[in-house]
């Protein structure tokens, strides 16, 4: 395990630069951002749907945005569409699809925050679905834990042992001072949703999640929390940011309550922060690995490590070597297969503001180390950054599909892109 990133065998891998477009929105806004996707079943019948979300400025501030999507060989077709209403700004963060009633329909779980994003803002979560044919809002819920508030990573798993889904969100809060990190967990019954247990924490100060993942450690059948973000953000006199660590976490729900196991700061040659994190099991032998990824130092370079998490907390177990002087940050990993068909995805940024372009990777698993096998460009526009990345299951292919947003000129546009099959 010490050595599964050893290599990185950069002359094997194959730069592409041959996406497809799949769909556009925002070209009759000023402005629209897409965060979040997944796939999602949200009707009695089988089809599959393409859920994205995010925010489009309509003129007179940030609204929140859910698009839903038909997608075929021939591109996506869109299906149904909902933006808040009202005079209160707004943005999705992360969007979720699950089935959290048991009827056999997904619903599409979003987090985000409303209000004003650094003055006032509050956490938001609403629960959608597609009744009767048109897609609406079935709950939500608010709340506001200092002077501003923001929801930010979810994942949708059963943390209590019921047999039935939770949602399981993350986020930051500012008491007016510092950043505080937030996790709570909620259920989905007869239609509402309810609070279960919360917690917050921010010891080093400046505290923020960005990702949460669920995932069996112990083997109990319960469902462990992970969460990953950074902590002890500092600006000095030049604007630039020192002291900021990488952080991960790890917590048990019990009864209403919970309660932190493992904690890991992380900093690798200046201030490092994780943006995503997916727990998996890579060997098959029953025990879970975290990947965790973003960026590090302060002329951002791309990270990725594969953390095993023990009795005593997190162990880093290995991490690839990049190639010398590369720029920009990870985004989104994904994960697919077993022992020699296992494959890990990677998504994010190749270069830096004002410059930035979307880069894909697929690594596999070759005896003790990760080769990579393909490398993408998505370079159309004068700036394109992909957010989140949907392996999208269509019979038995899997379509490695990105939604996210590019720049042309002064206006920004979301863009959902397929980049080919998974290799």
């Amino acid at each position: 395990m010490a050595h599964f990133f050893a290599v990185l065998l950069c002359c094997v891998a194959q730069t592409k630069d041959s996406t497809e477009l799949l769909a556009e929105s925002g070209r009759d806004y000023p402005e629209t951002r897409l965060f979040t996707a997944c796939q999602a079943k949200l009707t009695a019948a089988d089809t599959q749907y393409l859920v994205v979300g995010g925010f489009t400025d309509t003129g007179q501030g940030d609204v929140s945005d859910v698009l839903v999507y038909s997608v075929d060989s021939k591109g996506a077709a869109l299906q149904w569409r909902t933006m808040w209403k009202g005079d209160i700004r707004s943005s999705i963060r992360t969007l979720r699809a699950a089935d959290l009633d048991g009827d056999g329909r997904d619903e599409i779980i979003v987090l985000g925050r409303m209000g004003d994003e650094d003055v006032s803002g509050e956490g938001e979560l609403k629960v959608l679905g597609v009744r009767n044919g048109a897609l609406g809002v079935l709950d939500a819920v608010h709340w506001q834990s200092g002077k501003y508030t923001h929801g930010y990573g979810m994942a949708i798993g059963d943390v209590d042992g019921d047999g039935k889904p939770e949602i399981t969100s993350g986020g930051f809060f500012s008491d007016g001072k510092h950043e505080h990190a937030e996790v709570r967990v909620w259920r989905f019954r007869a239609g509402k949703i309810e609070l279960v247990a919360r917690t917050d924490w921010g010891e080093l100060g400046e505290t923020r999640i960005n990702a949460v993942d669920v995932g069996d450690i112990d083997g109990d059948g319960r469902l462990e929390i992970f969460t990953a973000g950074r902590t002890g953000q500092v600006k000095n006199e030049k604007g630039e940011t020192t002291d900021e660590q990488g952080e991960l976490t790890a917590w048990r729900l019990d009864g209403d309550k919970l309660n932190r196991f493992a904690t890991h700061e992380w900093v690798k040659n200046g201030p490092s922060r994780f943006r995503e994190l997916k727990a998996c099991d890579v060997n098959g032998d029953g025990k879970l690995e975290v990947f965790a990824a973003g960026r590090f130092g302060n002329d951002q370079h791309p990270y990725m490590g594969l953390f095993q998490v023990k009795p005593e907390g997190f162990q880093l177990a290995s991490e690839p070597r990049w190639e010398k002087g590369r720029l920009g940050e990870i985004r989104d990993v994904q994960f697919h297969g077993r022992g020699n068909s296992f494959r890990v995805v990677t998504i994010g940024a190749d270069g830096v503001k004002p410059n930035r372009q979307g880069q894909m990777r697929t690594w596999k698993l070759a005896g003790p180390r990760h080769d990579m096998v393909e490398d993408w460009r998505s370079a159309h526009t004068d700036e394109n950054r992909v957010r989140q990345l949907v392996l999208w299951h269509d019979k038995e292919v899997i379509e490695l599909i990105t939604a996210g947003f590019v720049r042309e000129g002064n206006q920004i546009i979301g863009q959902i892109v397929r980049w080919g099959k998974m290799p």
